[in-house]
């Protein structure tokens, strides 16, 4: 494995979840890695693998930081528009509006 490598593997084990710290292992995680990591997740937390029982926290803990992970990846997010600090600008009247 190379050097500095994040390994895209969900935490199973009983040591302490830190969310800061899975948030910057998220986002230095490739789009591939993340899918991975992601699916892991959401198999551990599925009903057959917990035989009906709860998840635990750790567990769903880690799936809700990759999903908010991917969506801040690939929700498109409105630009601006040019001259503007934010958002769409006023609203324009039906004669202003380009077709």
């Amino acid at each position: 494995m190379k050097e500095g490598k994040v390994i895209a593997r969900p935490l199973i084990d009983d040591t302490a979840l830190n969310r800061e710290e899975l948030r910057v292992r998220l986002r230095e995680m490739t789009n591939r890695e993340l899918g991975r990591f992601g699916r892991a997740v959401r198999n551990m937390y599925s009903l057959e693998t917990n035989r009906g029982n709860t998840p635990r926290a750790e567990v769903v803990i880690q799936l809700e930081e990759a999903w908010a992970e991917w969506i801040s990846r690939f929700t498109p997010h409105p630009m601006p528009l040019k001259g503007t600090s934010a958002g769409p600008g006023p609203e324009r009247t039906p004669s202003e509006k380009r077709i």
